[in-house]
């Protein structure tokens, strides 16, 4: 915690120096400041430009938002100055309090590009104009040094790996200068050697080296240097050529001296006291014994040279009850050359094992099979998506309004939103070769988890000879279907389907009355119906701007007048300006949302449903028992167009479904799904209409995948072929259900419903079914434990 008191903190936050893993950081810092009541914090944030989020202000909650809020964009160049006059414009009305203090976090770690030199003139004028405020530079450490801040602050710090927090803490505190210091090292010359000045490097100051009764000195000057503050030396020290590969310990230095003067106080100390270098280290291996297990077979002790490329060990530990997942380098700083090996630092290198528990699972015979539970397996590897990471550029996460790639997504995610749950949802993204399972003596391919910790699977094919999964095209697919018979009814969308309302097309300007009446709404009276909220169009000379002005008069009778024994829907009207609409006819009292109603009610089987239960039923009806009974999702939620509802406009464009809107608009798949749509065997947790747990996945799934509206054909959805997802696209446009369905070129494409395409199923494993060998690839597959 900071000693600051009485101090109020203009924080200045350059966007492309700051990661969304240092948010807790600055969070600390809030926090620490304002725990002192009479303290306060104002927030900048720049890049080109920059803001003033707030005055000064103790609203702990106020400013812990906007620092989450905070998030980088592409780089654009660095601007010093105008953040500089926004400090002037806090201050300008700013009434310092006696003995208050006022100090600017500058962090940045890129030199100025615009406005340049202005900063240097407007810092002056800033310690002119505002005598009682210190700027302190901040930047993180990179592989170089920015030396332009200090044309722009009083003092610097440098943020190492893993003490930001300590760092901005200490900089938030206002410190005595030093008159003068200095740090005298003279060099061992029994063991070492400095070739010369270049090998030394300080991140302040001046260093000299020179010769002082035999010995190498190092004379280190630190101008304007602040109690508290830190500063870093560097020397590359070359160990004689008699000790290189002899084991052992060397003093680097014979002698110290620290040289200062504060408020007039001379002081010098000596010390013969120095660090001690090794030029071997030990490499340790850590068993981590999980609670309850002795681990047998951990390896000892091993010395290496420091820059030997050393081997991790092949040897494997045993723990009753758990299987060994390999093992980790927990020390910071080690160099890895590959997974199996790493360059020997100046220290000593802890490596520790990695271990999943086995479940259990008591055979026919009465056998018992331990193995590792296939969720357990995803669980290990998931990364989270909302943040950088190795193959995620972007420090907000992965984009899916774009395709999988090594910059935007491959591997497995942890879906943002859900890692709290008690089973989080992973997902697999982009060109991976970590996600094949061997399950009833067919290939599939994980997908994701399910929020009861089911892992959702997607047909591949069968396996080869060597029981390897890589297939591609039509050996990717059960077969091939249409999705419905026909397309000319909304309820051909449908996974399963109620009343079918055939569509038609109607020429206006050729019906027998030159005028038509147009109502908002119907009444019914047991045998015809009056139209409501009416509108008289001259249709000899009705276009598509007068139908468009007069937005949610669908229904009509055809005719001059305002009653009839049955109604026509218009939903839409042909862009072709030819007269024609496009209408769905009413009897018997229904109204549009009667229609949709009876459409979209689950009683019919979808041709496609129908062949996928049917190869289900002779082909995995005796592995139901390792199946959960997850949702498969047939999104008909309508978000546009004129079956929107009586007062939508029926315009010249069909009618959307929810996902489509997700995958050209928002862009940000979604896995939720109404009740009506949400295909499950069991009624508790869906709509309970299914006969088998098995469906197709969804256009949004396939988001999550790596997929999108551009082609791709680099992440592990891409067969080359042409197949049905579930996910409806629109209605109209010709009287035409549209679903939508994966291209032959990996783009997220659409099919009129009776077209015939591929069929890939989908079916979830149950949360504790346990893999009896494999790593997921395509010539190792998991292999599920068959009971």
């Amino acid at each position: 915690m900071t000693d600051a008191e009485n101090t109020d903190i203009i924080l200045v936050i350059n966007i492309y120096s700051f990661h969304s893993n240092q948010k807790q950081d600055y969070i600390e810092l809030v926090q620490s400041v304002l725990s002192n009541p009479s303290n306060r914090i104002a927030l900048i944030t720049f890049d080109t430009e920059s803001r003033i989020l707030t005055n000064f202000t103790n609203d702990e909650n106020l400013l812990i938002n906007l620092i989450e809020e905070i998030s980088s964009t592409v780089f654009r160049g660095t601007t010093y100055y105008r953040p500089l006059v926004d400090i002037d414009t806090i201050l300008k009305d700013y009434q310092q309090e006696d003995g208050k203090d006022v100090i600017a976090l500058f962090v940045c770690n890129f030199s100025p590009s615009i406005d340049v030199p202005s900063h240097i003139g407007q810092y002056r004028y800033l310690k002119n104009q505002y005598p009682y405020l210190r700027i302190h530079a901040i930047q993180y450490r990179s592989n170089f040094y920015v030396s332009a801040l200090k044309d722009i602050s009083d003092n610097q710090f440098l943020i190492e790996d893993g003490l930001a927090s300590e760092v901005l803490q200490e900089a938030s505190i206002v410190s005595d200068s030093y008159d003068s210091f200095q740090i005298i090292d003279y060099i061992d010359d029994d063991y070492f050697t400095l070739e010369s000045e270049d090998d030394i490097t300080v991140s302040h100051g001046e260093v000299r080296l020179e010769e002082e009764s035999g010995l190498q000195k190092i004379t280190w000057t630190i101008p304007n240097y602040r109690s508290g503050s830190n500063a870093h030396l560097t020397m590359n020290l070359k160990l004689k050529e008699e000790y290189v590969d002899v084991a052992g310990s060397y003093s680097t230095n014979v002698e110290e001296r620290v040289i200062s003067s504060i408020n007039g106080i001379n002081e010098s100390i000596s010390s013969l006291k120095t660090p001690v270098l090794s030029n071997t280290y030990e490499v340790i291996y850590d068993g981590n014994a999980p609670e309850g297990c002795s681990v047998e077979n951990v390896l000892i002790t091993d010395m290496n040279f420091v820059y030997d490329t050393v081997s991790i060990s092949e040897e494997k530990p045993s723990c009753n009850g758990y299987q060994f997942k390999g093992w980790e380098i927990i020390s910071d700083g080690v160099t890895k050359v590959n997974d199996d090996y790493f360059v020997m630092p100046e220290s000593d290198v802890i490596i520790r094992a990695k271990w999943s528990k086995l479940s259990i699972s008591k055979s026919m015979n009465g056998e018992v099979y331990m193995g590792p539970p296939l969720y357990s397996l995803i669980e290990e590897q998931a990364v989270m998506d909302n943040i950088s990471s190795t193959y995620v550029s972007s420090s907000s996460g992965i984009n899916f309004g774009q395709i999988s790639s090594d910059t935007n997504g491959k591997g497995v995610y942890t879906r943002a939103g859900t890692e709290n749950d008690l089973y989080p949802i992973y997902y697999y993204r982009g060109d991976v070769d970590n996600n094949h399972v061997l399950f009833a003596d067919y290939c599939w391919l994980i997908v994701r988890t399910t929020d009861t910790g089911g892992v959702k699977l997607i047909y591949d094919g069968v396996p080869g000879s060597d029981g390897s999964c890589s297939n591609t095209g039509d050996s990717s697919l059960i077969g091939t279907s249409v999705f419905n018979n026909t397309t000319n009814s909304p309820a051909d969308v449908g996974y399963m389907y109620g009343t079918r309302y055939p569509s038609s097309s109607v020429v206006m300007n050729e019906l027998s009355s030159q005028y038509g009446v147009f109502g908002n709404d119907v009444t019914w009276d047991g045998e015809k119906y009056t139209l409501v909220d009416t509108s008289r169009i001259y249709l000899d000379w009705w276009d598509e701007e007068q139908l468009t002005s007069r937005a949610g008069k669908h229904y009509s009778c055809l005719a001059d007048s305002s009653t009839c024994s049955e109604v026509y829907y218009l939903y839409q009207y042909n862009s072709g300006g030819n007269y024609v609409v496009e209408c769905i006819l009413l009897q018997n009292g229904k109204d549009i949302e009667d229609a949709k109603k009876e459409m979209f009610t689950n009683t019919n089987d979808s041709v496609i449903k129908d062949y996928i239960d049917t190869w289900y039923q002779t082909s995995l009806i005796n592995y139901s028992n390792y199946l959960e009974d997850t949702v498969w999702c047939n999104d008909r939620n309508i978000t546009g167009g004129g079956l929107l509802g009586k007062d939508s406009n029926p315009g010249i464009y069909a009618s959307y479904f929810a996902p489509r809107d997700r995958l050209y608009l928002s862009r940000v798949p979604d896995i939720t799904c109404s009740d009506n749509d949400s295909f499950t065997v069991n009624s508790e947790n869906g709509n309970g209409a299914l006969t088998y747990p098995i469906g197709l996945l969804t256009s949004d799934e396939a988001m999550l995948a790596g997929g999108s509206s551009s082609d791709n054909n680099n992440y592990y959805l891409y067969t080359g072929s042409d197949w049905y997802l579930s996910s409806p696209y629109f209605y109209g446009s010709g009287n035409r259900a549209v679903i939508m369905s994966f291209g032959s070129s990996g783009v997220m494409s659409v099919d009129d419903s009776n077209t015939v395409n591929g069929v890939r199923p989908s079916l979830s494993l149950r949360h504790d079914v346990i893999v009896q060998s494999g790593d997921g690839s395509s010539m190792l597959p998991y292999e599920i434990f068959i009971d």
